[in-house]
């Protein structure tokens, strides 16, 4: 099968994509939703303790979980290749290989983003209740209050692209190797930053944020076209 891109095509493949992958969809948003809830239990132990209240913390915590679960998942892309007879069934769905490499990548951002805003529901309602058990509790909605907090749209997709890479790449555990090649990488620019002293001299302006921007472009649009390229040399099943 070609390259090209047929929309009723695509379409169908992603019909088979989530019929095959609704279960962990539904584990994946009650994960999230879980630590959600113990997360702000714990946060409003912590209230309760100093006399405070911070309706904007909670916001930042459920970010910080949506943020990483989003990011980690990107490495479960192509997961059915994980094991010879999920490729094969993968690799025989009447789809191109464009088709299935955009279908995934989206799918798995998509799902993950939106099994985490459920999620962030979910545990709204369950702590919406327990105010009204417990009147001295003091909550209020996540789901309204997380969008207000400040967002690095591009940052977050190019720690996103590196995982869609390894999950391309790895067959076994590719969050765990990719998290740690990401974690090697960072330590290495820390290092050199440091080493020269980058953050002493280093100053804030419209034109450093617009240059960090298109780098970390650059980065996510390479990063995908890699994945791809990668995920085109694995149409042939030889192990």
């Amino acid at each position: 099968m070609n390259t090209t891109f047929n929309i009723h095509r695509f379409w169908n493949f992603l019909r088979w994509d989530f019929i095959q992958n609704y279960k962990s969809y539904v584990t994946l948003m009650l994960g999230v939703c879980i630590a959600l809830i113990v997360i702000y239990f714990f946060y409003w132990r912590l209230e309760v303790y100093y006399y405070s209240y911070d309706p904007s913390m909670y916001a930042e915590w459920a970010e910080v979980v949506m943020t990483v679960v989003v990011v980690l998942y990107g490495a479960r892309v192509f997961k059915q290749m994980q094991r010879k007879e999920g490729a094969i069934v993968f690799l025989m769905q009447p789809a191109s290989r464009l088709e299935k490499f955009i279908g995934r990548t989206f799918t798995v951002l998509v799902m993950s983003i939106g099994c985490c805003l459920l999620a962030v529901a979910v545990a709204d309602i369950v702590f919406w209740l327990i105010s009204l058990l417990r009147p001295s509790t003091r909550f209020s909605p996540v789901f309204v209050e997380m969008f207000k907090v400040n967002e690095y749209h591009i940052l977050f997709a190019a720690f996103f692209s590196t995982y869609i890479v390894g999950g391309t790449l790895f067959v076994k555990h590719p969050v765990i190797i990719t998290s740690l090649i990401n974690c090697i990488v960072y330590t290495v620019l820390m290092y050199h930053a440091i080493g020269r002293r980058l953050f002493l001299h280093m100053r804030i302006s419209d034109e450093m944020g617009t240059t960090a921007t298109i780098i970390l472009a650059a980065i996510c649009v390479i990063n995908l076209c890699l994945a791809y390229v990668l995920f085109c040399r694995k149409q042939i099943i030889n192990r």
